[in-house]
């Protein structure tokens, strides 16, 4: 069992193991974002800023600060946000009024 929980063989275990701290990862996508923690590299760059992050999904979500997309809708009320966990926490808001 890696750290993270996920089983994987022996094998794998030795094929997607970081160098510079042991972890274990399921895939090599997953390693080598992992040791951008480690090197610094951050590959994406925001074409509005001087933004830099070390994935395309935290640079999609950081776009969205100068965009003003907003795609995640609240079912129960108008309220939109660019970000998932912000929705999620809201739905909380409805679900104590029902209690």
């Amino acid at each position: 069992l890696s750290q993270q929980g996920y089983s994987v063989s022996s094998q794998d275990a030795i094929a997607n193991v970081c160098n510079l701290c042991s972890k274990i990862f399921s895939n090599k996508a997953n390693l080598m974002h992992h040791v951008r923690v480690h090197t610094g590299e951050k590959p994406f760059s925001c074409p509005y800023c001087a933004h830099c992050s070390t994935s395309k999904g935290n640079l999609k979500k950081h776009i969205r600060v100068h965009t003003g997309e907003k795609p995640y809708l609240c079912n129960q009320c108008s309220y939109r946000t660019a970000n998932k966990s912000d929705l999620n926490r809201h739905v909380w808001i409805h679900k104590e009024k029902n209690i």
